[in-house]
């Protein structure tokens, strides 16, 4: 039975940047082997190049830009042997393609070069190989990339113990790597890869007549249990932030086909075990890096968004003096920028992309007894309008068509040229704003999963723009208006629970977290 396993560290370096690492077990799970390892780690990094935009609208600067300027990627150090899945690990983590993270010879690697994919530029990768039984070189190289890169760090966690038994998950080799991280302050996630062939070899050795999904599972979790967590749980009982993963199907290259909640479940640990080592903005830039998992991409999100902007949108402060429209764009750049698209042709910059957003915000901004004001030539879809609005009950019509052929309001656009103040009006642009986009990326986020690495395209967009508008637009607004009446507005803008409004309507209309959080 073949099973391999991958560990995801995170280490603090010069300025507290993450690190990870991951590897993987023998071939034959069902002797016991070698475990191989990947380490991630942080050094300082030059300052990265801002990001340009496509078009000239104004904003102001980004809190984005200023996470960046303190930890500007995260850099992975993985360990492991050829065959452990390393390569489509990283490349399904971080939505980057095989080829742009492949480096050198097949199985020869150099620790200390960057590999840098064009795809991704929230991190950084060095690769090393795994430690074979009686070599120790590899083992050197790595525990001197550690020392060097954390000569400056503190304690983050206790000590690391690793079994030492013979025929084990754990080679010698692999115990001392561990040991020493967890010295430097190392925190760990042990991945174990390929639970799919695990499952695939029971399912081979069952009788014909017992041959199904649902038992070669059972039998492959009795198995798991048995091979690769009985010596873990020692060290789980001990250590509260050593924690492990699991994944599927990483070991076929470009048709690798991951499965996407193991994948989702390991990025969540990943970034809990981050947030609880390293406190501020390193959290924020792993939920930027990170392309495998939409409930932290939406709590990153939330987290830039309440560094500076979205905590005190229901005053005046953190936009005095500026035209709404600059500060929209600000909303809008520092969301798109926190999900971290590949988007080489600056899409979700694009002025075409904003009028979309602006479209749907426009909806939710008059009042009730204004609306007809500003949609005065939308007569022949009224009840579109009411139900974008929220002022209608939910239509059973495919909506999309007609909302798409609505312009930006000539008093939206005379809405926008004033000065950010205190009004219920603004306050319901921004919020519907914010939840528009967010939801719109989330939809984005679930259409490019399934295209790998590929450049967003415009079809993608309108892929989402599409499924979203006939979800929850009409349910959304109207429960930001239901909010935000006039006659609440000064109870609500003495609050500060504006914000948290916002993530609630996220998480409540998400379709893929169904309203729940953790």
């Amino acid at each position: 039975m073949s099973m391999k396993a991958g560990l995801f560290r995170f280490g603090r370096f010069k300025r507290h940047l993450p690190v990870i690492e991951s590897s993987g077990l023998p071939p034959d799970a069902s002797r016991g082997s070698s475990t191989s390892l990947t380490a991630a780690a942080s050094t300082v990094q030059s300052k990265p190049d801002s990001v340009s935009m496509a078009s000239t609208l104004e904003n102001l600067p980004l809190t984005t830009d200023e996470i960046r300027e303190e930890c500007p990627r995260l850099r992975v150090l993985v360990v492991g042997k050829t065959g452990a899945g390393k390569s489509s690990l990283i490349s399904h983590a971080f939505g980057v393609t095989v080829e742009s993270i492949a480096h050198g010879k097949r199985g020869k690697c150099d620790i200390n070069d960057e590999i840098i994919s064009a795809e991704n530029p929230c991190f950084v990768l060095h690769d090393s190989m795994g430690f074979e039984h009686g070599d120790t070189v590899n083992l050197d190289l790595a525990l001197k990339f550690l020392k060097d890169g954390t000569e400056e760090s503190k304690p983050l966690m206790d000590r690391l113990h690793i079994p030492t038994a013979d025929d084990r998950v754990f080679e010698t080799g692999d115990e001392k790597f561990l040991k020493a991280a967890s010295a430097y302050a190392v925190p760990v996630i042990i991945v174990f890869t390929q639970f799919d062939k695990l499952c695939g070899s029971i399912y081979r050795r069952l009788p014909p007549k017992e041959r199904n999904n649902a038992k070669s599972e059972e039998r492959a979790e009795e198995k798991f249990e048995e091979i690769c967590l009985e010596e873990l749980k020692p060290l789980l009982l001990r250590d509260k932030r050593l924690c492990y993963a699991r994944t599927s199907g990483l070991t076929e290259g470009v048709n690798a086909k991951p499965d996407r909640k193991s994948m989702d479940d390991l990025i969540q640990s990943t970034q809990r075990l981050v947030e609880d080592c390293f406190p501020g903005v390193t959290g924020l830039v792993s939920a930027m890096a990170q392309r495998a998992s939409v409930k932290t991409k939406i709590d990153g999100a939330f987290g830039i968004g309440m560094k500076k902007h979205w905590r005190k949108l229901a005053s005046s402060v953190v936009f005095a003096d500026r035209k709404l429209e600059t500060c929209l764009n600000t909303v809008h750049f520092e969301v798109t920028a926190s999900w971290n698209f590949h988007d080489p042709n600056e899409l979700l910059r694009s002025p075409n992309f904003i009028e979309k957003i602006r479209k749907l915000a426009q909806f939710v901004t008059p009042d009730s007894n204004e609306a007809k004001m500003w949609f005065p030539t939308m007569a022949n879809i009224q009840s579109v309008v009411g139900w974008a609005m929220g002022l209608a009950p939910p239509i059973a019509v495919v909506a999309i068509p007609a909302v798409a052929a609505v312009s930006v309001s000539a008093l939206f656009i005379r809405f926008m040229a004033n000065i950010y103040q205190r009004s219920p009006k603004i306050l319901r642009c921004f919020m519907g704003y914010i939840v528009d986009l967010t939801l719109i990326l989330e939809q984005i986020f679930r259409v490019t999963l399934s295209k790998s690495s590929s450049p967003l395209t415009e079809p993608d967009i309108e892929a989402a723009f599409e499924s979203y508008v006939n979800s929850g637009l009409g349910n959304v607004h109207r429960e930001i208006r239901e909010f935000v009446k006039d006659e609440s507005f000064t109870k609500i803008a003495r609050g500060d629970d504006v914000a948290e409004k916002i993530r609630n309507l996220i998480y409540k209309y998400s379709p893929s977290l169904n309203g729940v959080r953790s």
